[in-house]
């Protein structure tokens, strides 16, 4: 059994148990529950030999990475819509290889068991050897498992080198989000048989150059099934090509509501969008009114502890009006402190007093307060004031006390 591999070893806190890997199962239902293990191409495989239906879905950070892994879909997409959804870029095409390695490494960190998969960027795969190098750093840098690209017969020879050199690669058909400027836009796909038999056409194409899966968007849901039944070693996963593929696959803005607007072919699952407006407007009355935190919300200290604080600081207590609130919800009759009930020190006076002001300079000891509160309750010394210095006598003018002595010659002295 599982529990008994040298590999499964758990631990036991309190009386729960925890699995020594990144996923914890269900408490109460580690014996009977299979550890879930990493989706890899085989198990797809097997899923669409099945006729189980394959589910995918697009994450684009560590929270919609991990919401993928706990709710269990197959395949995580870190699709290049990352660019509208979370960057808001106007298209697809003005996403980078920079960020889209960035935003699959937040992704990996958050999805480990689903299969992850990651959009090649516009521009980053028309040329084989700057595909296979672009490529390889999605892989490397960015944590995925394999890439998609978007393009039928044109982009064969890409496919078929990444292939070759162990890179596993989703195709993509029918609409091309990364080329919406040819089309003229978002629009369907296939509603011309001319246009449907190219697809049809691209869809065999990529399955001959080994890709393991191919993702078909926007069609008519009969051109869906048409490709799905005749395909013979890939799986198929619609978006917006009706409920015969193998897999479908949604961006998960719009599959949980979090989108203001979303195509047709779009469900929504939940309603993530308005409760989420909803909390934050909450929020912003409960903390406008005071509301929030209240007293469960928030942390105390003992009264005895806060007049300690407060006499260190050199303050006052006064009458104290707030009553903190003990562990089991009752008043403490000792927990009695509130900042209003204290007259405190200014706050260079309170460094001043804990030695933890630099000083720069002589000078600088002698600024006067900021403030007209006392720093310590202990009586200042008073200085003494210098003595004025007495004003000196007039010297008798050495000049005038010259000239009126009468000048003696010196053959008479």
């Amino acid at each position: 059994m599982l529990r008994s591999h040298p590999l499964a070893r758990i631990m036991r806190v309190g009386t729960g148990v925890r699995w020594m890997s990144a996923y914890t199962p269900p408490q109460g239902d580690t014996s009977t529950s299979p550890r879930p293990k990493k989706v890899t191409i085989g198990h797809l495989r097997q899923l669409w030999r099945t006729k189980t239906p394959i589910t995918v879905l697009t994450a684009y950070d560590f929270p919609t990475g991990r919401l993928c892994e706990k709710a269990g879909v197959d395949i995580t997409l870190v699709g290049d819509s990352l660019a509208q959804v979370c960057l808001g870029y106007e298209s697809t095409t003005q996403l980078t290889m920079d960020e889209m390695i960035h935003h699959c490494r937040a992704v990996a960190r958050g999805s480990k068991l689903p299969f992850l998969v990651a959009d090649m960027p516009f521009g980053s795969y028309y040329s084989i050897d700057e595909a296979a190098r672009n490529a390889f750093r999605l892989i490397r840098e960015g944590g995925v498992d394999a890439v998609k690209i978007e393009g039928g017969k044109d982009i064969i020879k890409t496919v078929a080198k990444l292939t070759a050199i162990g890179i596993p690669v989703m195709g993509h058909i029918g609409l091309l989000p990364q080329r919406h400027t040819v089309f003229s836009g978002y629009r369907v796909q296939g509603r011309l048989a001319n246009r449907a038999a190219s697809i049809v056409a691209d869809a065999f194409a990529l399955q001959s150059a080994g890709v393991f899966a191919i993702v078909v968007e926007a069609v008519p849901a009969p051109l869906g099934a048409y490709i799905t039944e005749n395909l013979q070693h890939v799986p198929t996963i619609g978006i917006g090509a009706g409920k015969a593929t193998s897999g479908q696959v949604l961006v998960i803005n719009d599959a949980l509501g979090v989108a203001e607007w979303a195509p047709k072919f779009v469900r929504k699952f939940g309603n993530i969008g308005e409760k989420a407006e909803e909390g934050a407007k909450a929020y912003i009355q409960a903390v406008r009114n005071r509301e929030f935190p209240d007293n469960e919300e928030s942390y105390f200290m003992a009264g005895n502890e806060w007049r300690k604080f407060i006499h260190e600081l050199g303050g006052s207590s006064t009458k104290s009006t707030w009553v903190d609130v003990t562990s089991n919800g009752e008043d403490s009759s000792e927990s009695t402190a509130s900042l209003n009930d204290f007259s405190l020190p200014t706050l260079a006076g309170f460094m001043e007093e804990a030695d933890i002001v630099e000083v720069d300079s002589q000078e600088s000891k002698l600024e006067e307060p900021i403030s007209e509160v006392s720093i310590s309750e202990e009586p200042q010394p008073e200085i003494p004031k210098p003595e004025e210095p007495k004003p000196e006598e007039p010297k008798p003018d050495e000049s005038k006390s010259a000239e009126s002595k009468p000048v003696v010659p010196p053959s008479q002295q």
